[in-house]
């Protein structure tokens, strides 16, 4: 377990109460693995609704065997995180 204040980029408050915690990512350093592991932890620990904007679906990790690489996207789906793609927040994030 890590122990560590967390600061998401973007906050969004729903009209029931709820929170929708937002983070932005571009490529490289900015989600290294660390990064993952952190997002991962964070949602898990604290039970909330993490979500990512992706400015651009960028390349994630190591080469595949067949040549080919993950992307965000990938990354995002198969650790269950709802994402976008895009420098904006989703008009239905904010409803």
């Amino acid at each position: 377990m890590v122990s560590h204040e967390y600061l998401p980029d973007i906050v969004i408050e729903q009209q029931d109460g709820t929170k929708i915690y937002v983070e932005c990512k571009g490529g490289g350093r900015a989600f290294s693995h660390d990064v993952q592991r952190k997002m991962r932890e964070v949602r898990n620990q604290n039970n909330i609704d993490l979500r990512i904007i992706f400015f651009s679906d960028f390349k994630v990790g190591q080469k595949k065997k067949d040549g080919t690489f993950s992307r965000a996207s990938d990354w995002a789906v198969k650790n269950g995180f709802k994402f976008h793609i895009g420098k904006n927040i989703p008009k239905d994030w904010l409803q």
